[in-house]
C-alpha cells in the first residue's frame, strides 16, 4: 500500500503521529520540505505533513514542513478548493490544473471553473 492511501488530501498531520515509522527513520526523511534538503533534519513530532493534490499523481503528492513553513502550505491549500490559484487563474474542480483565465474551462478535462 502506498503511504499517500493513509491521509487525507489537504489535512495536516503531525508526521510522528501518521507515520511512526518516521520517528527513527534516516534523517533525511525528516526535513521541511521547503527548507531543502541542505537544512537540518528535525525531530518527526516538530513536522506535519499534508497530501496535495496533483495533475499527474491521482493520489497527490505529501509535502512536509516545518512549524515555520506550515502558515504557507496552509495558504495553497485553501486556494485549490475551486478558488483562484497563486499561479494565475481558477482550478479546476475535477483535475486541479489551473483554468484559463478568460475562458474558464480546463483543457484538460473540459469542466467549467468557476
Amino acid at each position: 500500500m502506498d503511504e499517500r492511501e493513509l491521509i487525507e488530501f489537504e489535512t495536516p498531520y503531525v508526521l510522528a503521529e501518521v507515520f511512526p515509522s518516521r520517528i527513527l527513520a534516516p534523517e533525511d526523511q525528516r526535513k521541511c520540505s521547503q527548507c531543502g534538503v541542505e537544512s537540518r533534519p528535525l525531530l518527526a513530532s516538530e513536522l506535519t505533513v499534508i497530501k496535495h493534490r496533483h495533475s499527474s499523481q491521482p493520489l497527490g503528492h505529501m509535502r512536509i514542513y516545518c512549524h515555520e513553513h506550515l502558515a504557507g502550505a496552509k495558504e495553497w491549500a485553501a486556494s485549490v478548493g475551486g478558488e483562484t490559484s497563486r499561479r494565475t487563474g481558477p482550478v479546476c474542480p475535477n483535475c486541479f490544473m489551473t483554468v484559463p483565465t478568460g475562458t474558464g474551462v480546463c483543457e484538460t478535462c473540459g469542466e467549467t471553473a468557476a
